[in-house]
């Protein structure tokens, strides 16, 4: 029963959340000029690149130490991993923001008015990094809720509001304004959520750091690991915005985030499963963990499937509500689920290779596909535009899965996709 109602309870969260963001991108595209949001879309893709790097992993170390000490009763240790953690996410920001303004003074030359507002994504990068690290701090003291809600929700409908704000009192909304307003909403978010979190660990003992050096190893493997992976999740937007105009790299933005929505059900389903599958794995109750991973994939795709049909059959009509111009680049959003749909059936692979210890050969499968993407990206977008990029993205995600999916099942042992999940189960009826 506790299984049933933590897992209603991460898709119901979820099931907000991306309704929250369809909201912000729909809004977004209808109150802003085609050229603004297209920048908007650019600045806010790399904030989340670059900010989501510049935490070297330490939202999923904390997923990791966090329970550990807390079940050991190691106080001292568990108030240095989060210390550390902290210091660890400020040199990374520090150097990415260092990386982010002396890449924009090269390649912008004399012309950075120009691009005005990627310089005013500084800000917002630092606010993301954080916002990714106290998002792992929470969910390793088990709040899910105060996780993922304030900045995935309270964040979007309040860069909702002030995009509302700036139409009102100027008639338009420029994409320096709006990328400035959400810094500092996410900033603010971040220093509430902080304030939060003391209280789980500030009454600990002095903190203690003798076991950095396990700390270190483990940073170094994931820092490589959250670098390609946000290079992986957030590359294309602003990839596409080098080769062609921004108005067209807001419009393949809003495509790619429709096409995402067959993926909620998974993404809530791997919050919930994350938590259980290293006990299982490490414990070695495979058996057990089969069956735990076999009711999830059948469930995320249950879930997922009819949105899937949905949009396949109507998808003018979905990129209609973000505006008439959205409306004719329906066949790229047909693509682009397929790609989606395919990844809810391989199941939580990602996921599983990196809390099963592969962390390195989970890496080595980004690198490789990542640049297979951007390589069928540059070259599909250049020739033929969105529907280009569109199809150089879905197949390089789609070819992403598959060696994903071959990995895990050849590494753990287990069967994590949905078809794979419905044979053995019948097998075991």
């Amino acid at each position: 029963m506790q299984n049933i109602y933590s897992a209603a309870l991460s898709l119901s969260l979820k099931i907000s959340l991306v309704a929250a963001s369809f909201a912000q991108s729909m809004l977004l595209a209808r109150w802003m000029s085609p050229d603004e949001f297209g920048k908007f879309t650019i600045a806010l893709t790399l904030s989340m690149l670059l900010g989501g790097a510049a935490t070297c992993g330490q939202q999923t170390a904390l997923l990791r130490f966090l329970p550990e000490y807390a079940v050991s009763g190691k106080q001292s240790l568990l108030r240095g991993v989060v210390a550390y953690a902290f210091k660890l996410t400020l040199i990374g920001s520090l150097a990415a923001l260092a990386v982010f303004y002396a890449g924009l003074l090269v390649f912008s030359g004399g012309a950075w008015r120009q691009n005005i507002e990627l310089f005013a994504a500084g800000p917002l990068i630092l606010a993301w990094a954080f916002s990714e690290l106290l998002m792992g701090l929470m969910r390793g003291f088990g709040y899910i809720t105060w996780s993922i809600a304030p900045r995935d929700l309270l964040w979007r409908l309040g860069t909702i509001a002030a995009a509302f704000l700036l139409l009102t009192q100027s008639g338009s909304v420029s994409a320096y304004a709006l990328v400035m307003a959400s810094a500092a909403l996410l900033l603010i978010i971040a220093a509430l959520q902080y304030l939060a979190s003391r209280r789980e660990w500030r009454g600990a003992p002095q903190a203690e750091a003798h076991d950095q050096g396990v700390w270190r190893r483990v940073a170094a493997s994931l820092t490589l690991a959250t670098l390609v992976s946000s290079i992986a999740a957030q590359a294309d937007v602003p990839l596409i915005g080098l080769i062609l105009p921004p108005e067209e790299a807001g419009r393949f933005f809003v495509v790619q985030r429709v096409a995402s929505v067959i993926l909620v059900a998974s993404a809530a389903m791997n919050v919930f499963y994350a938590a259980k599958f290293s006990a299982l794995f490490f414990s070695g109750r495979m058996s057990e963990l089969q069956d735990f991973t076999t009711r999830m994939s059948l469930l995320a795709l249950a879930l997922a499937t009819p949105v899937f049909v949905f949009i396949e059959v109507f998808p003018e009509f979905t990129l209609g509500l973000f505006g008439p111009e959205f409306a004719r680049y329906g066949l790229e959003l047909r693509i682009m689920c397929v790609a989606y749909f395919l990844d809810c059936m391989a199941g939580p692979v990602g996921l599983m290779l990196l809390l099963s210890g592969h962390e390195r050969r989970h890496v080595h499968i980004l690198v490789a596909s990542t640049c297979l993407r951007a390589a069928l990206i540059v070259v599909g977008a250049s020739r033929w535009g969105i529907l280009g990029a569109a199809a150089g993205s879905a197949l390089g995600h789609v070819l992403l899965i598959a060696l994903l999916w071959i990995t895990v099942r050849q590494r753990t042992g287990i069967e994590p996709s949905a078809g794979g999940s419905w044979r053995l189960l019948h097998q075991s009826n």
